[in-house]
């Protein structure tokens, strides 16, 4: 975390802060999975099997293929937690992209733009987790009920952005619209015009006493 930090604040891109977080989390994932699964692995490769043991994996024909005991772990259905995540990484490296092409960086740029791809970000982060959940409360949902599950997600998270685009557009327009005694006042005082939100600003000149 505070490497990637580093490497986002000192760096012109955010190429290495990207990187450092995909390897953190490859490396966690690595870790905490492949490490405990060696433990049990020889952990039951010592103990072979008991009564536990067979009474829970002797319906699946486990106690057949594996008479001296095994780690079993049971796969499950990976289709739908792919397709979800794949959609989110795709919409992720779209934003990344668009952000270096059209500001310069991944990170930073005018402040709506980073509000609005920080939101995106931590929306995709629900997405993922809310589709997820849902699955394990529907395990026996067909391709048809988790593809439109993923569409519906799709929608909300463009919904919830569009809404949180106006809000900051507006919350915008008022923080940068001053009042129009201020207005009046700026005006009287040099040439300043507005428009809408936007102001333009040329000072008057002023008299020059030259002495003789």
């Amino acid at each position: 975390t505070f490497a990637s930090k580093t490497a986002a604040t000192m760096e012109p891109t955010a190429d290495n802060s990207v990187g450092n977080v995909t390897g953190s989390n490859s490396v966690n994932v690595f870790l905490g999975i492949g490490l405990p699964w060696t433990m049990s692995a020889i952990y039951w490769a010592i103990k072979g099997p008991t009564d536990d043991w067979m009474r829970q994996y002797a319906e699946f024909g486990f106690a057949v293929t594996h008479p001296d005991g095994a780690f079993v772990v049971r796969s499950g259905d990976l289709t739908f937690g792919v397709i979800v995540f794949t959609v989110g990484a795709a919409v992720a490296l779209s934003l990344i992209r668009v952000r270096r092409v059209k500001f310069g960086g991944e990170l930073g740029g005018p402040y709506m733009v980073k509000v609005l791809s920080a939101g995106l970000m931590t929306l995709l982060w629900f997405f993922y987790i809310a589709l997820s959940v849902w699955k394990i409360v529907n395990k026996d949902a067909n391709f048809t009920s988790q593809l439109g599950a993923i569409l519906i997600g799709v929608c909300v998270l463009e919904n919830v952005m569009l809404v949180l685009g106006v809000g900051l557009y507006l919350l915008k327009g008022r923080a940068s619209a001053p009042p129009h005694e201020e207005i009046a006042d700026l005006e009287a005082r040099s040439e300043v015009t507005f428009e809408g939100s936007e102001q333009h600003w040329q000072p008057k000149p002023r008299s020059v006493m030259v002495a003789e």
